[in-house]
């Protein structure tokens, strides 16, 4: 008797980010801006440490855009990878479709995730309008910046980190707290939280694993 080996295929998802209800193409998920992915005006005034450009927002959509697909589909008990694909609405959509730019970013995702991405970019319907800006002071000397979640790792780290470099360390959190406090000697935040908000439809199901947070944090 001859054993045949069964090839497990992975799960797979098509995402499309819009702008508007009638965006989606059929047999798409969508990703609606203002529903699924909300950002905070007052948070993204106070994000950049220069002048506010378009690309800014584009590149927080892109990473609200891969954490509702990683939070979307659950990953299967006996095959790790999935295959997702989106297509993101950009302002300038020849520079996020450029090989460099667009491999680097493939790279990166499967690398940190284990999954196969296809991600292509058109253009936006309108403009994003930009947000009333208060320029954030960063402090002078900065050399290092390590993401800051308050669990037993990142205190390690920071503490450990802290002695060396001193006042030239910063920290970011991509949540927020109460506690957090500009004027703090210990610990310095310069984003509070980062400016979006992802939210999955009624009914998906939820992966826990979020293997995307690294891609947040970078």
């Amino acid at each position: 008797m001859i054993k045949t080996k069964t090839t497990l295929s992975s799960p797979s998802i098509a995402i499309d980010v819009t702008e508007s209800p009638a965006g989606r193409r059929r047999g798409h998920v969508q990703c609606r801006i203002g529903e699924h992915v909300a950002f905070s005006t007052e948070s993204l005034e106070t994000y950049c440490v220069t002048n506010w450009e378009p690309i800014v927002y584009d590149a927080l959509l892109v990473a609200a855009a891969v954490e509702f697909a990683d939070r979307t589909l659950r990953r299967p008990a006996l095959k790790w990878d999935r295959q997702i694909e989106i297509r993101i609405p950009v302002h300038d959509p020849d520079r996020w479709n450029h090989s460099a730019v667009s491999v680097a970013l493939h790279d990166a995702l499967e690398f940190l995730t284990g999954d196969g991405w296809q991600i292509t970019f058109r253009s936006r319907l309108k403009q994003m309008e930009e947000p009333q800006q208060r320029r954030f002071e960063l402090p002078q000397g900065i050399t290092s910046v390590i993401p800051f979640s308050d669990g037993l790792d990142s205190r390690v780290v920071a503490g450990l980190m802290s002695k060396e470099l001193g006042d030239k360390l910063i920290c970011v959190r991509l949540g927020s707290k109460r506690s957090d406090r500009r004027s703090s000697r210990q610990y310095r935040h310069p984003f509070t939280s980062v400016p979006y908000q992802v939210k999955l439809g009624v009914g998906e199901s939820v992966e826990s694993s979020a293997r995307s947070r690294g891609f947040k944090f970078a």
